[in-house]
């Protein structure tokens, strides 16, 4: 799995020749995180709204 997530960010570095595969590989890796971030985030809130909507009834 993580061979296969590495090789689509190595070859855009690659074909564009001015971004170096770690530095675009790096970049990957930020936005997986963002993404965990927001669906953990989302997951807490909704979380909460059900928890409140059970005190209110």
């Amino acid at each position: 799995m993580v061979k296969r997530q590495i090789a689509p960010a190595i070859t855009p570095g690659l074909a564009v020749g001015g971004y170096s595969p770690s530095c675009c590989l790096a970049f990957h890796r930020v936005k997986d995180l963002l993404n965990l971030v927001n669906i953990t985030l989302f997951a807490i809130f909704s979380w909460r709204n059900r928890q409140a909507e059970d005190r209110v009834a």
